[in-house]
């Protein structure tokens, strides 16, 4: 008998005359599902989450800081991602700042889920970073060092000819 080790689960086989067309073939790795929750208090009780929407689940859930679920009620992410409740800045990813949600209106379904005094990881607007689909876009940093990099290039090719 021997033991197939694949990703997260493992499987016993017996090798001895099996064909290879009947071994099983409808193995799926598992995967922990988070608990849902519908407000942050809702996560309280899971040390480092928060509850938290991702852009490929429409349900929100208490997530670890890297929008992983916790594993037997804890989370290890030594930062948080973007919409997770944070204390200060340097709880957060890089490119991102602690703050308060300036909501005017109706608030996007992913940040009904926090108070409007609760303070959450939100994108460096300040040093170029965009918010674009429940991510942070540094698209105005990568333009601006690419102009530098060219008129750098430029300078250089003209002082060395």
């Amino acid at each position: 008998m021997g033991v197939l080790y694949n990703g997260c689960y493992e499987v016993e086989l017996e090798t001895t005359n099996i064909p290879t067309w009947q071994l099983p073939t409808n193995i799926r790795a598992w995967q922990p599902t988070a608990r849902p929750c519908s407000r942050q208090a809702e996560c309280a009780g899971i040390s480092s989450s928060s509850c938290v929407r991702t852009h490929y689940d429409s349900t929100t859930r208490c997530l670890c800081g890297d929008n992983l679920p916790p594993v037997n009620g804890q989370c290890e992410a030594p930062t948080k991602a973007l919409y997770h409740a944070c204390g200060t800045s340097d709880e957060c990813n890089d490119g991102l700042l602690c703050g308060v949600p300036n909501i005017t209106g109706t608030a996007p379904p992913h940040l009904r889920v926090h108070a409007p005094t609760d303070k959450i990881c939100l994108c460096d607007t300040d040093n170029g970073y965009r918010e674009k689909e429940h991510t942070c876009s540094d698209a105005d940093i990568m333009k601006t060092s690419i102009f530098a990099i060219i008129i750098v290039s430029c300078i250089r090719k003209l002082l060395v000819y």
